[in-house]
């Protein structure tokens, strides 16, 4: 390096150090170790020794204390310091492309410019691109800010004297007696980024509003702040393209953050000899950013195929080896971990037994399946673990599900509540695990306790006669199941509506079974009338390959194979258990028979993309 050396008041001055190299020079003053400067700067590790070597190099000095002597000799020559005023924006820099979310950034910078949106929070789950889409954002937006955009990292503040000290040192603001002061007449954009852990001191934020009118504040968060005055914009996974996808796959974004990501650790990646596992690796994700990130990075030791079969199996095979990622954002458990311990332990029970409707649920369902409040559903949507669709259902990030399945497995039967248990079976009778279901309902019903609600007894005659009609014992099926809707209806107890539907589905497969396809309409009317009311996917799901069965009795073939289409491939299905029940088996191989490949394809493919709730309305108008 060629050196350039002045002299100010006999202190000699090499080459000019840049305004990052400034920064950390200024905090290795202040005490901080390499690893908190990272922190404190959102950089790697190894990029701030990297600026440690430059600035030793630009000093002429060979170590930490000889550079902190040097920059204090700086302080006392009479202003010689090299402190330039505050810079314009504080905001960090990164390696890699920022990609997608056009349409969110143009919102943001929109709401950003809009002198009635003081207070502007981007929620959503980690890993979502929350902290990368709103610097963007600001970055835009510094022309707009005469005092500065400044962002300010509170990953390790929980109080508010941290995020004043946090405030201070990024704008480099005097000391007041009055903390606010130092604000009062700064036209500025502060990026608070990370304030999961400062939510309970939330109003610091209102405080600072007031107390600066021409103050912006720009959050992220995992949960909102509920404030007056905030608003709110959550994020959720990049488009991404469907198997039938009408479109180029180029043109959506999940495509390109995957292809960008890949073409780093493996330039002779070819999207077109990988079509169909790219499309399936962005659908497993739901499009999540740092899914994806993590996902392409084993490009370089695994092929595309290999990669989805591993996400399906585990999403805990989402990981990354790198050593300047943050370790939040090391692996999908480590995100959620994050967001988990938000929860308080009512909130925790709950969601767990939320986890088990796939497609979406409605309140009905929320209360009375997993005991939800009104408040506790708003505390989830606010913490971003639930949202509502178009349709005003609730739904839950795909990626969570596994996590939170797994929260539930984690834990002892005998420490489960009853409503936890009954799930819990629920979940693995869905999943074909027919041995795990029969031992844990039988399990329930060794339990002797006067005191036993009648639903848990009637649950459990319930599934062991779904399982019996499966096993094709219809005669024991149809006994069990019809005991359950009998204890069911004794007393003035409202009916379970977990058991409910599992015994009206037990009997319609009992009755299919014998033959009997008059009752079986009436079992599975019964059983799909409860779903309806709870507006549960996951329980019309349930219901549809006996449907299917009647249909194909009927002479419905082409109706029933469509019906099938949609069970074996709708969200809230999980197709393992049709595929152990022998009867469905055969009636599917008879059906591509009767109709031919082709016709029976078309069929399956018509139906895989049926809506849910009018093809129910259908089949019971039908059978009422």
């Amino acid at each position: 390096m060629t050196i350039r050396m002045e002299h100010v008041n006999s202190l000699p001055i090499y080459d000019p150090l840049t305004e990052r190299e400034l920064e950390v020079l200024r905090l290795m003053r202040e005490g901080l170790s390499n690893r908190e400067i990272a922190d404190r700067l959102v950089i790697s590790f190894e990029t701030v020794r990297w600026y440690t070597k430059q600035i030793y190099s630009k000093l002429g000095v060979n170590s930490r204390a000889q550079a902190i002597i040097r920059a204090g000799e700086w302080a006392e020559a009479d202003g010689a310091a090299p402190s330039p005023a505050a810079p314009r924006d504080t905001l960090p820099t990164y390696a890699l492309s920022f990609v997608g979310r056009e349409a969110e950034l143009d919102e943001i910078r929109a709401l950003l410019s809009d002198p009635k949106v003081r207070l502007l929070t981007v929620t959503g789950l980690g890993g979502m691109g929350k902290t990368r889409l709103s610097v963007e954002a600001a970055r835009a937006q510094r022309d707009a800010f005469p005092d500065g955009v400044y962002f300010i990292p509170l990953l390790n503040h929980s109080s508010t004297d941290d995020l004043f000290a946090a405030i201070g040192q990024e704008m480099r603001l005097p000391l007041a007696a009055n903390r606010l002061d130092a604000l009062r007449d700064k036209h500025a954009l502060l990026l608070l980024d990370n304030f999961d852990h400062l939510l309970e001191n939330a109003h610091i934020v209102a405080d600072l509003l007031d107390a600066a009118p021409a103050l912006k504040i720009l959050v992220t968060s995992r949960a909102s702040l509920n404030l007056g005055g905030e608003w709110v914009r959550t994020l959720e996974g990049v488009d991404y393209p469907l198997p039938d996808a009408a479109a180029p796959i180029e043109d959506y974004s999940a495509v390109q953050l995957f292809i960008e990501r890949v073409h780093r650790v493996s330039g002779d990646f070819s999207l077109a000899e990988n079509r169909d596992c790219v499309i399936e690796i962005c659908r497993l994700t739901y499009g999540m950013p740092l899914a994806l990130e993590l996902a392409s990075a084993w490009v370089k030791s695994m092929t595309c195929a290999d990669i989805v079969r591993e996400i399906r199996r585990s999403t805990d095979f989402l990981t990354t080896r790198q050593r300047d990622v943050d370790d939040r954002h090391r692996s999908l458990r480590a995100v959620f971990d994050c967001s988990w311990d938000l929860l308080s332990d009512q909130e925790q029970r709950v969601f767990r037994r939320l986890s088990m409707f796939r497609g979406g649920f409605g309140y009905a369902a929320a209360e009375q399946v997993a005991g939800a409040t009104p408040q506790i559903l708003s505390d989830l949507v606010d913490k971003s673990l639930l949202y509502q669709n178009a349709r005003g259902m609730y739904e839950i990030h795909g990626l969570l599900h596994q996590y939170i399945e797994k929260r539930l497995e984690s834990i002892q039967a005998g420490a489960r509540s009853v409503r936890s248990n009954m799930i819990f079976v629920w979940a693995s009778l869905v999943r074909g695990n027919f041995e795990k279901a029969r031992e844990l309902v039988e399990n329930i019903m060794a339990t002797r306790d006067k005191d036993k609600p009648a639903s848990e007894e009637a649950f459990g005659l319930a599934l062991l006669g779904v399982l019996a009609g499966i096993d094709e014992d219809y005669a024991r099926g149809q006994q069990l199941c019809e005991a359950s809707v009998n204890l069911l209806a004794q007393g003035s107890q409202s009916t379970d509506p977990i058991s409910s539907v599992f015994a009206w589905l037990g009997i319609a497969i009992a009755h299919c079974g014998q033959g009997n396809y008059p009752l079986a309409r009436r079992g599975i009317l019964a059983a799909l009338k409860v779903a309806a009311q709870l507006n549960a996917p996951a329980f019309m799901t349930l219901c549809l390959p006996v449907v299917s069965i009647i249909l194909a009795h009927e002479v419905e073939s082409e109706w029933a194979v469509e019906l099938m289409g949609l069970a074996f491939n709708h969200p809230a299905s999980t197709p393992t258990w049709m595929e152990g029940w022998p009867l469905l088996r055969r009636l599917r191989a008879d059906l591509r028979a009767e109709m031919g490949d082709e016709a029976f394809a078309a069929s399956w493919n018509h139906g895989k993309n049926a809506n849910l709730e009018a093809i129910m309305a259908d089949v019971r108008g039908k059978f009422e």
